[in-house]
């Protein structure tokens, strides 16, 4: 009982102090604070009244609760790469077996899909008497399992005695550009490779190979490029500016050529027309005659 005067003072000391009956004990305590230390917050705006309100807790700030989701791991499913289409008949598919070996090893190497998935890239991309190869070989072949079977069913057979003497005897053909020339030495060259009978480091020898099996025109002119440029692909450009030179003198012969015979068949033609004045001025005297 003596305890209700008591509250009933320090509840006449909160109505005073306040001066707002609504005011909890919590909001009166922190304007005491404010005031003891003299703050005197920003409240102009409605923007300022928020901020004190989220700073003391009494309105939750909504970008706390923005929670960013944890990184989850993506699942490639049945994903598989696109591989060009190999049927290994005669006239069909898009690629050589050397090319689609290539494109697998090279899809291995990025270690971006899993064995599996260049697997059903494999099966979707065989056509053909291979893609009857590849069904004889079962359900659970291994990608492994399948280039091996593919490399001994249609890979090179020659010897490497026999790539060597293609590879030192090749001659550019009649007709053979540059370009497919050096298409048809560099696949050589790509199997003694294979085979160990050369080393990827051996350009200066392809360098070699390719001007001795240039064309005889083509090959007095290059000599001096041959001599003094080490790099292999920059003596191969070099090459090509060569035979478009070649190429553009041809055509300015040709058609100074085709300007003498103009001018001859000109000549020819004025020459009849010379004779048959000549005719007509005959035949005229001798009708005046008459």
């Amino acid at each position: 009982m003596d305890q209700e005067p008591d509250a009933q003072q320090e509840d006449g000391k909160f109505n005073m102090a306040t001066g707002h009956e609504d005011l909890t004990k919590d909001v009166v305590r922190l304007l005491e604070a404010l005031k003891m230390f003299g703050i005197q917050p920003k409240c102009d705006t409605p923007q300022d009244m928020l901020r004190i309100a989220q700073a003391f807790g009494i309105v939750k700030d909504e970008e706390s609760e923005h929670v960013v989701p944890e990184a989850t791991e993506v699942k490639m499913g049945h994903q598989y790469t696109k591989l060009s289409t190999f049927f290994r008949d005669q006239g069909k598919g898009e690629v050589t077996w050397d090319t689609f070996k290539y494109e697998v090893k090279a899809t291995v190497n990025g270690k971006v899909l899993k064995s599996e998935q260049i697997s059903l890239g494999v099966r979707r991309a065989v056509k053909g008497s291979a893609g009857d190869v590849l069904r004889l070989l079962g359900h659970h072949v291994t990608l492994e399992q399948v280039m091996q079977n593919f490399d001994s069913t249609y890979g090179s057979i020659e010897s490497r005695e026999r790539i060597m003497r293609k590879f030192y005897s090749s001659k550019q053909e009649t007709g053979e550009s540059v370009t497919v020339f050096v298409a048809r030495l560099k696949e050589l060259f790509e199997t003694a490779i294979q085979l160990k009978a050369l080393k990827r480091s051996d350009m200066d020898v392809l360098k070699t190979v390719l001007h001795a099996g240039l064309k005889k025109d083509l090959k007095h002119l290059s000599t001096y490029q041959c001599d003094t440029i080490v790099e292999y692909d920059e003596f191969k450009r070099e090459l090509r500016k060569i035979e478009a030179d070649m190429k553009e003198s041809l055509c300015e012969t040709k058609t100074c050529k085709l300007a003498v015979n103009v001018d001859k068949k000109e000549q020819s033609d004025l020459s009849e027309m010379k004779y048959f004045l000549i005719q007509l001025n005959q035949r005229i005297e001798q009708l005046e005659k008459k």
